[in-house]
This record gives structure tokens, sequence and C-alpha cells, in this order.
């Protein structure tokens, strides 16, 4: 299941950022760098918040490969399964915050492992 939500995050990831180049204006990186938080359990980074939809959906992916690195059950996976959708939701209809909060959501349920 998880492994299908990365193909899907990935072509949503391709296809969002298609869109985001055709109706976006160029901004200089620096104002869409955003602070980091500090490493998820395997090893990755998920910022604290995002800019854009691009980013929204690169900490979703982030969030994935933590949950790979580690052995969850399958009720966990289940749930994470349920908040990323959700996250990609969010990060789909640009509501960043919301999304980091999901985020968030999911980093306690992988950290309680």
């Amino acid at each position: 299941m998880i492994r299908i939500f990365l193909v899907s995050l990935g072509i949503t990831t391709v296809l969002a950022t298609a869109v985001m180049a055709q109706t976006t204006p160029a901004t200089p990186p620096a104002a869409t760098i955003k602070p980091e938080s500090p490493a998820t359990p395997g090893g990755q980074t998920a910022p604290a918040t995002v800019a854009n939809t691009d980013e929204c959906l690169k900490a979703a992916a982030s969030l994935v490969q933590a949950i790979e690195a580690k052995k969850l059950g399958d009720d966990k996976l289940e749930k994470i399964e349920e908040l990323l959708t959700k996250m990609e939701g969010h990060c789909d209809a640009s509501q960043f915050t919301e999304a980091m909060a999901v985020a968030s959501d999911i980093k306690v349920i992988i950290d309680a492992n």
C-alpha cells in the first residue's frame, strides 16, 4: 500500500509541478526557503512549514521514507495511510498549515514505535 501511495505521490508531484510552473510567477529561492524541523526517524528531514504544493508533497514523501525505515504494524500503517491521503489533499488544496499539522500527527505515530 505504501508503494502504491509513493507512485501516486510521485505522479501527483510531477503533475503539480507542471501546473505550478504554468500558473505561478518565478520567485527568488530565498522567498520560499523555510526552516526545517529535526530529522525524522529515517534520517530524513521534513520542513516545519512549506510555501508551495511541491514542497508540501516532498514533505509527504519524506515521511513515507521514514515510515519505510520503521517496521510498523498493519494497524499503524492503515492509520498513517489515511493521514497521508488527508495530507496530500491539503497539499493539493494549498492548505499548507493543515498539511503540516497532519504531518505532525504522522510523526507522532512513527515516533511511538
